[in-house]
């Protein structure tokens, strides 16, 4: 049998370029169990950051296939790690 997990989970980080809060939509996609306090954690340890760096410093904590989606004053973000 083969499951998938699909946490998600919207946040906001501050973006060192201009200072202002950028409003985050993250997917994780695993088939194995990720604790809600493990990802919560994770996420209360992310003040700043760029997009792609947010990114891959979620996917080397949690792996699976991770999608992030943000509005960066007008221009949309989708990065997909897996």
């Amino acid at each position: 049998m083969k499951s998938t997990n699909i946490y998600t989970y919207p946040f906001v980080a501050i973006c060192p370029e201009n200072g202002q809060a950028i409003v985050y939509k993250l997917m994780i996609e695993s088939d194995r169990k990720i604790l809600v306090e493990h990802i919560k954690m994770a996420i209360a340890l992310i003040k700043q950051g760029y997009h792609e760096d947010i990114a891959n410093t979620l996917f080397d904590q949690f792996g699976g296939v991770q999608t992030i989606e943000a509005n960066h004053h007008g221009v949309d973000i989708k990065t997909v790690r897996s």
